[in-house]
């Protein structure tokens, strides 16, 4: 080997070197960062965490939040808020599955948020009539202050006894029932 390719073939190694040694600096951030909240599992591709309540926009400060959704949270029960559109075919979907989630955990109190617009109000009313028999929705005057708030649809969250919000996600749960019911019994 020539003094040329000696050189070359150090300075590569130098490079892989430097480039492992920079992947592990980051990955070491990264944990750092991962140890505020304790990660549960995946839904739809999205993390399902129990997060620091400092981290929390909570959802009674929320200005479409109306006095009877917050009594609504006051019942001394697991809270589990599903948004939904009438447009939003995995919400729509994913409703039977909620409602039998829900029937199996006697402790969730299953509350269904509408974000839809004005203009499709009363398809979604009407919508809602027919399939979400015996399920409570609200419907928002300030649908897009709520979608603000999301990370896509259909979105959830989950708060504990104490009104606190320990979780949220969004993407549908139809076939990830198991994962969500695993983080629901470490909240009884």
């Amino acid at each position: 080997m020539n003094p040329s390719e000696r050189k070359t073939l150090k300075l590569m190694k130098l490079v892989s070197f430097g480039t492992i040694c920079l992947i592990l600096v980051v990955l070491y951030i990264l944990a750092q960062f991962q140890d505020k909240k304790s990660t549960i599992s995946f839904v739809a591709g999205t993390q399902i965490s129990l997060l620091e309540k400092d981290l929390i926009l909570n959802i009674k400060s929320f200005p479409w939040a109306s006095e009877s959704f917050v009594k609504e949270l006051t019942n001394q029960k697991i809270n589990y808020i599903n948004y939904w559109a009438q447009w939003c075919e995995p919400c729509l979907t994913e409703i039977p599955h909620l409602k039998k989630m829900s029937e199996q955990n006697p402790n969730i109190n299953l509350i269904f948020v509408n974000v839809d617009s004005k203009d499709n109000l009363e398809k979604a009313k009407n919508w809602w009539s027919s399939y979400g028999k015996n399920l409570k929705t609200y419907y928002a005057k300030y649908e897009t202050n709520i979608l603000k708030h999301t990370r896509g649809l259909p979105y959830h969250q989950i708060y504990d006894k104490k009104n606190d919000l320990v979780s949220h996600f969004a993407g549908n749960i139809e076939g990830k029932e198991t994962i969500i019911n695993q983080l629901l019994d470490k909240l009884k």
